[in-house]
């Protein structure tokens, strides 16, 4: 089930249906998400991660749970 906008905050760690993971690193004035991915259908599994960017509600849509980020991750970027 689709999670609100509301819930969707930077530095929180994501699941979609298909167990890919998905970290918010950056909410833009825009309301664009930008995030980074691993596991599931992304096969990633360490070392830098992805980042993509989509619209808060295409990103809410896409996941269905909150998760605990693992300790493993890359540290957090800082973007502009």
């Amino acid at each position: 089930m689709p999670l609100p906008t509301a819930d969707i905050k930077v530095g929180k760690c994501y699941k979609t249906p298909n167990n890919q993971h998905r970290r918010v690193v950056k909410i833009t004035d825009d309301d664009y998400v930008i995030y980074e991915d691993w596991g599931g259908n992304v096969g990633h599994t360490g070392g830098h991660l992805h980042q993509t960017k989509a619209k808060i509600g295409t990103f809410a849509k896409a996941v269905d749970a909150i998760i605990p980020c693992p300790g493993n991750l890359p540290p957090m970027p800082v973007l502009p």
